[in-house]
Order: C-alpha cells, then structure tokens, then sequence
C-alpha cells in the first residue's frame, strides 16, 4: 500500500508540478562545427537544457516537422518546453509553436521576423563588394601621388619624396592587409546565402512563409531580442566571424571577439592623415622651386588632386564604406545635415553645405532591428528587447547576452514562462 500511495504521489506531483526543459536552437548551417549556444546551455540549464541540432537543407516548415518529429515530442512527455532560438532557429521556434500545448515560451535573438533585406539584396545582385571599393579608391590615390609628385624629375622628385614612405606602409598594412582580409572573410560569410537550401528563401522578406507566420496570432510567451551593434557594425560582426571558433569555445565565455579589424582600420586612418599632411607640405615647398620653373606649378596642381583623392578614401573608411554596408541591410535613413569638406588645401578651413546624408540605424552586422521586430511591435504577449553592444556572431557569447538571459532565465524578470 505505501508503494502504491508514493507512486500515486510521485505522479499527481509531476502532473501538477511539470519540470520544465529548454531546447537551445541554432541558425542555419549551424549545425556545422560548435554550436551557437555551447556556452549558455550548460551555465543556464546545466540540468534541463538540450541542444538539438538539425540539418538546414529544407524548409523551415520542414525543419520545425522533422525536429518536431525527432526530437521534441520525446522531450514534451514530461516537461513543458521553452524554446531560446538564434537567427534562422527562431523562425523554426515560432513554428513549432503550433505543434504542441507543451511549448509555453519561445527567446528569438537576432532573428529575421519580416525577412532579411541583406539576403534579398545579395540573391538579387543589388550588392557589391564595398571592401574591393575601397581598395580600388587606395590603389588609385597611391597612383596619383607617386606619379605626380616622385618621378616629376628634379627638384619635384626630391621635395616629393617623403609621400612614398607613408604610402608604403598603407599599401601593405591596410590596402593589402586588413582590407583584403575583410573582403575574404565577407565573401566566405556571404557564401552561405548562395546555398539552394529552400530555407533560404522562407527567409526573403514578403515570402509566402512569413506572411502565414505573421498572420498567426501570438497565442505563447514570445521575447524577440536585437541587436544594437556599436560604430562599424559590419565591421565587427566580420571581425566575430573571423574569430568563430573562439566565439564558441566555452573557455572565452564573456570576451568580445569584434575587435579584430577596428584597430587595424584606425591605424589606416591615422596613415591617411600622415599622407595627406605630406601632400600639403609637398604643395607648399613646392611653390618655391615653381617660381623659376614654371612647368611645376601643373605637378603642384597634381599633387592637390593626389591629396583630395585621399580626403575621399578617408571618408569612404570612417563614414561610406559602413553606410553602403548598412545599406544593404536596410539600416540606413537620409537626414539633411550639415557636410564639410576642407577648403583647398588647407584643411582647417572647411567648405560646408546642407545635403542629406545616410545615417546607420540599429542593427547588428547582418540584420536591421527592422528585420528582427517589424510586425512585431503590437503583438500581444511579446516582449521586444533591445541587446547593446551585440552583433549577430556573438548573440551566443557576450557578456551583455549573459546578463540578459540571466535575468530571463534565472531572475524571471520576464515572468514564469521563461524561468528554469
């Protein structure tokens, strides 16, 4: 008799007191090497928390049914079920929603609510490669410089000489350094988007499976998380990506991988300064030996067009480059501002007009925050975070995440659905 009233106890009390299970979901192609979320399953839900995995290569409809089929309804006999999803994964988490009563809160993060305009406009051909731009614009100002001023002849060769040695050094350390690196590093990210997986195209924004799912009514718990990105967004998501293996190894929980190109693009800049600096001195000491040789008041002229070739190439590094960027993803907005650009050859002096220029709104290296939370502003029982500092590579390892999530998970700042 005392067994049978513990077994009757032990049963009416996971009935009424189910233990809750957390199934952690990648994105696409993440099935392939570590794991998205190797490092916050084991610190979160050590005791309760799965990471599945599954295979990209079809719907996302697909993907939901076969994991579905798989894995979660095994997990669902005991427990109810939250759901944390990064990326493409969070599409799949909002679909399978409607698979079982046992699914009581889904976490997105960095996921593509309404669609990538990143992908739409890389599958249509309406993106370029801006880092090849920039090399292009340095190749051809270092060009002008040396022809214009160092092989003018004597004196001009002379008083010329000093561009070469700064040029030099930008030539191997950011033209055929860390701009090459990043075109690399783009192309191999970007190369996944040229995969035939159907998925792929579940995920354009306006496809037919989007418009279902965002017709549905939000009937679970939903956090949707973004991404804000600090300055040079693409710039350090590429960076994180290049690093990828140490993003995702739990030894380095905590530690931000996006500085691998941003030092290397300021120290660009700093030599582009040194140069132009050179050119005005150039064109100075130049309009001595141009008193009595007339010939040299044309190189003189060429030098300050050698200069304000470089003047552009700043501007493309530091503003244009991560604008054309933003761009892409639809993270961009055109405010009228004022824009300046030095007068002459005097760079104090500047010439300034109202004209609209691009400003970068939020987003994460790869999606906008429009990508992540339009459509789902007003959605009943969904909460729209907003995660700093965090690009699209790290959602998996970065301190604010941690926090984030340790406030969810742990802290229940968010309510019961989405505690352990």
């Amino acid at each position: 008799m005392k067994n049978i009233a513990l077994i009757i106890f032990l049963i009416i009390s996971t009935t009424a007191f189910p233990q809750k299970k957390f199934i952690w979901l990648h994105g696409l192609e993440g099935e392939k090497g570590p794991n998205t979320w190797d490092i916050y399953q084991p610190y979160l839900t050590a005791t309760n928390g799965f990471v599945i995995e599954y295979p990209s290569n079809n719907t996302i409809a697909g993907i939901a049914n076969r994991l579905y089929l798989n894995d979660i309804k095994a997990l669902e006999i005991d427990a109810d079920l939250v759901i944390i999803a990064h990326s493409m994964g969070g599409l799949v988490a909002r679909s399978l929603t409607g698979f079982s009563p046992k699914i009581k809160g889904i976490i997105t993060v960095g996921t593509p609510n309404s669609g990538s305009v990143l992908l739409k406009n890389t599958l249509s051909g309406k993106t370029y490669d801006f880092f090849h731009q920039a090399i292009r614009m340095a190749s051809r100002a270092a060009d002008n410089s040396i022809l214009s001023g160092v092989f003018s002849g004597f004196p001009v060769t002379t008083i010329a000489a000093p561009i070469v040695i700064p040029i030099t050094i930008f030539k191997n350390s950011t033209q055929n350094g860390v701009l090459t690196s990043l075109k690399t590093v783009l192309q191999t990210g970007m190369g996944i988007y040229a995969l035939s997986h159907p998925c792929i195209r579940d995920m354009l924004p306006g496809s037919t499976f989007l418009q279902h799912l965002n017709a549905k009514t939000e009937t679970v718990p939903h956090i949707n998380i973004y991404g804000a990105e600090d300055h040079w967004q693409v710039v350090r998501a590429i960076g994180s990506l290049s690093k990828i293996s140490e993003v995702k190894n739990p030894q380095y929980r905590d530690q931000s991988f996006d500085q691998e190109f941003i030092p290397k693009i300021q120290a660009g800049l700093a030599f582009i300064n040194q140069i132009q600096q050179t050119h005005n001195l150039v064109y100075k000491a130049l309009a001595v030996p141009a008193v009595f040789m007339p010939w040299i008041w044309r190189t003189r002229e060429l030098v300050l067009k050698a200069r304000l070739e470089w003047d552009a190439l700043y501007r493309y590094l530091d503003v244009g480059m991560h604008a054309d960027f933003a761009s892409n993803m639809g993270a961009v907005e055109y405010r009228l501002q004022d824009y300046c650009i030095p007068k002459g050859i005097d760079m104090q002096k500047l010439s300034c007009k109202k004209c609209y220029l691009p400003c970068i709104l939020e987003n994460d290296g790869i999606l906008s925050r429009q990508d992540v939370i339009s459509g789902m502003e007003h959605k009943d029982n969904t909460y729209n975070i907003r995660v700093l500092s965090v690009n699209h590579q790290e959602m998996g390892n970065h301190i604010e995440m941690r926090k984030l999530l340790e406030e969810i998970i742990i802290n229940k700042k968010y309510g019961n659905a989405f505690s352990r």
